[in-house]
């Protein structure tokens, strides 16, 4: 079993609780107001390394979410680890303010003040298969993830997506807010390990991922499930799209077009596509390397006919130009009535 101790930091307050916080802040008037979305501080990653433990937390005031990056010296000595003063990163001064008796400093409620880090990651790792740099942290977009890298914690290079080779798996389809809390671990054999929380998809019980929420009528934090993957690093296979109307010359009215996208390793990528034929414009989801497009032309003409295929996989952007031809529809035939 497990021996959990309590770590008396002998705040001066009366609740117990919050005597022996790490770090707390109450709430404000502000925070008190109707509709106020208040939570304190919130998720918490912690993170070993250059002699310090590390903090990464996220503090809701009444009106914004803050992300706040904490540290305090490492002290395997201790029966908690660290032993000294617990510092709260100011991003807008570049430097390392004091905590004192673990509440948060005035400067972190203050809306005027950019005292966050930034960007604002929901996790942070160590790593090793990345060189020159040793430490990576995420950030869930809508339905995908950007990833950025770091040598000191306070320092990130720009976002770059995490792409996924998994058909709606954070690979920018799923319903908005498919990620929830991705965080990446590094095993012993070097193997970098994704977790993330959503609620599309449970193989055990027969429902596929499909990047529509499961749990549609519920709260979004209900369903969730815990979903892992294997992040390696991978080169960006170059694709090639084609188009084909189903007739060309077509008839006036709705014009399918089959695209197909193919890989230069043979692989069926998945992504999306956008056509463009005259004034209509569409994009669909291109699954294992096909989709279809249908287009209302009404007005006969020769059309130019554009389309890109994106990906948030390994696959590159891909383009093609063609044109097709639509004419009058013939009219139906009339049939003669016999008395």
């Amino acid at each position: 079993g497990i021996t959990w101790h309590l770590y008396d930091r002998e705040n001066p307050v009366s609740n117990v609780a919050l005597e022996n916080a790490l770090l707390y802040r109450p709430p404000n008037s502000n925070d008190k107001l109707p509709g106020s979305s208040y939570r304190g501080v919130t998720r918490v990653r912690i993170l070993v390394a250059d002699g310090y433990v590390w903090f990464l937390t996220q503090f809701a005031t009444g009106g914004a979410v803050r992300t706040l990056l904490l540290r305090a010296p490492y002290d395997q000595s201790t029966d908690w680890g660290i032993n000294g003063t617990l510092e709260a990163w100011r991003g807008d001064k570049s430097q390392w303010q004091p905590v004192t008796d673990s509440v948060l400093p005035d400067e972190f409620d203050d809306g005027e003040i950019a005292s966050d880090l930034y960007p604002p990651i929901v996790s942070m790792s160590d790593i090793t298969q990345v060189q020159g740099e040793r430490f990576v942290g995420l950030l869930p977009s809508a339905s995908h993830i950007d990833y950025v890298l770091s040598n000191d914690l306070v320092s990130w290079t720009p976002p770059k997506p995490l792409r996924s080779s998994v058909p709606y798996f954070a690979d920018d389809r799923g319903y908005p807010g498919s990620v929830v809390d991705p965080t990446l671990i590094e095993d012993a054999s070097s193997t970098l390990h994704l977790f993330m929380a959503s609620a599309d998809g449970d193989s055990d019980h027969g429902i596929i991922r499909d990047g529509v929420r499961d749990c549609s009528s519920s709260p979004s934090y209900l369903g969730l499930g815990i979903y892992e993957g294997i992040v390696d690093l991978a080169p960006i296979v170059n694709t090639s799209i084609s188009i084909t109307p189903r007739a060309n010359p077509a008839a006036t009215g709705v014009v399918a077009f089959d695209v197909r996208v193919s890989a230069t390793n043979g692989t069926q990528p998945n992504g999306r596509v956008t056509l463009s034929v005259g004034a209509f414009t569409a994009t669909v989801d291109v699954n294992n390397g096909q989709a279809t497009v249908f287009a209302p032309l009404n007005t006969p003409s020769t059309y130019p006919v554009h389309a890109t295929f994106t990906s948030f996989g390994p696959w590159q952007t891909s383009s093609t130009d063609s044109q097709i031809t639509v004419v009058q529809g013939a009219p139906a035939k009339k049939r003669a009535v016999r008395h």
